[in-house]
C-alpha cells in the first residue's frame, strides 16, 4: 500500500516544485513567462525605427499582472523612448563628445547574457553591457567606452504583487569617462519608465498626491504611477516606481509626466560626473506592480524591504 502513497506524494512535490516562470528566446530578445503569460522582454539585440534611434537593453514589452501592456516602444512622439531603459544625453571620453545615448546617437550596446534563473515563484537575467563607441566616432576614442553589469530580478508575490528589482554598475573602460543628464534645468537622465496609458496618470507617495512640474520634484524615493492601461479589465494594475536618493550622485528629484512622456527619478543632472575604472557606480530601482488597491504603509514596508537589500 506504500507504493501509491509515495506516489502521489512524489506528485505533490513535482507540482511544488513546478516553475511558472520560463524564459524563452524570441530573435532578439529574452522574453520571461509566468505559465503562458508574458511579463517583459529583456531586448538583448539593435532594434530601430526606420533605420533611426537603433537601441538595445532595455526591457520592453513590459505587462501588468493581467496582461495589459504596460509600456511604449518608439512612441511617436518620443522615437528614442524605450519601455523601462536607463540611459543619459552626455557621455564624454575626455573633452570629446562621443555622442547623445538617450537619442541612440553614437553608441552601440553589446549585451552578453551570462545567467538566467527561472523557479516557482521568481527569476533573474545576469548581463554584461558594453557600450561601445559608434562608427562615426571622433578620432581618439576609444572602442570600448563603458562595462555594465546589469542584474534584473522578478518575484510574483501572490496573484496582485509582483516586484521587478534592478542593480546595474557602470565601471569605466578608458580614463575619464564622463556621464551625464539633459542640459537644462530639468538634468533628466538615468532609470526612467515610459508608460503606455490611455488617460493622463496620476502620481502619489506616502504623503499624498504628487503633482508634476516642468522640473524635477522633490517626492522621496518611490512615486505611484495610476492610469488606465486596458481599459477591458476590471482591476487596473499600478506601477510603483523607487530608487535610492541617498545613493545617486547629485540626485535631482522626480522628473513625471502625466502623458506622452516618461517617468525618471533624475541623476547626476546637468552636471557630467566622471565614471572610475576602479569602483563601479552602482544604482538599483524597484517596479512595484499591484493590482487593486494598496495602502501607502504596505508599499512603504516593500520599499524599505528593498533599501536593506542592497
Amino acid at each position: 500500500m506504500r507504493l501509491p502513497i509515495l506516489v502521489i506524494g512524489l506528485t505533490f512535490i513535482g507540482y511544488l516544485n513546478a516553475q511558472p516562470f520560463e524564459f524563452r528566446r524570441d530573435l532578439d530578445a529574452l522574453t520571461l513567462y509566468y505559465g503562458e503569460q508574458p511579463c517583459f522582454a529583456y531586448q538583448t539585440g539593435t532594434l530601430a525605427y526606420a533605420d533611426a534611434y537603433p537601441r538595445s537593453n532595455y526591457l520592453h514589452p513590459v505587462y501588468g499582472l493581467g496582461g495589459a501592456l504596460l509600456t511604449q516602444d518608439f512612441p511617436e512622439d518620443h522615437r528614442h523612448h524605450r519601455g523601462v531603459f536607463w540611459t543619459w544625453h552626455q557621455l564624454f571620453a575626455g573633452e570629446v563628445r562621443v555622442g547623445d545615448p538617450w537619442l541612440c546617437e553614437g553608441i552601440q550596446w553589446e549585451v552578453k547574457v551570462l545567467e538566467t534563473q527561472a523557479r516557482r515563484k521568481r527569476a533573474s537575467i545576469e548581463a554584461i553591457v558594453y557600450w561601445m563607441a559608434g562608427p562615426d566616432a571622433p578620432q581618439g576614442v576609444p572602442d570600448t567606452l563603458v562595462r555594465e553589469d546589469v542584474r534584473i530580478y522578478i518575484r510574483q508575490k501572490g496573484q496582485d504583487v509582483r516586484l521587478l528589482d534592478f542593480d546595474i554598475q557602470l565601471t569605466a573602460m578608458a580614463p575619464d569617462i564622463r556621464i551625464g543628464g539633459s542640459e537644462d534645468k530639468k538634468g533628466y537622465g538615468g532609470f526612467s519608465v515610459r508608460l503606455n496609458t490611455t488617460n493622463p496618470l496620476t502620481f502619489s507617495n506616502g504623503n499624498g498626491i504628487v503633482t508634476p512640474q516642468t522640473t524635477a520634484v522633490q517626492a522621496g524615493g518611490w512615486v505611484r504611477a495610476s492610469g488606465n492601461f486596458n481599459a477591458l479589465l476590471p482591476e487596473q494594475t499600478s506601477v510603483v516606481m523607487m530608487c535610492e536618493p541617498e545613493e545617486l550622485p547629485q540626485f535631482q528629484g522626480w522628473i513625471l509626466r502625466q502623458q506622452n512622456s516618461m517617468q525618471n527619478p533624475a541623476f547626476p543632472g546637468a552636471a557630467a560626473i566622471e565614471l572610475s575604472q576602479q569602483k563601479p557606480l552602482r544604482f538599483r530601482n524597484r517596479l512595484l506592480f499591484h493590482r487593486g488597491a494598496m495602502k501607502d504603509q504596505k508599499v512603504d514596508r516593500l520599499y524599505h524591504q528593498f533599501l536593506r537589500k542592497r
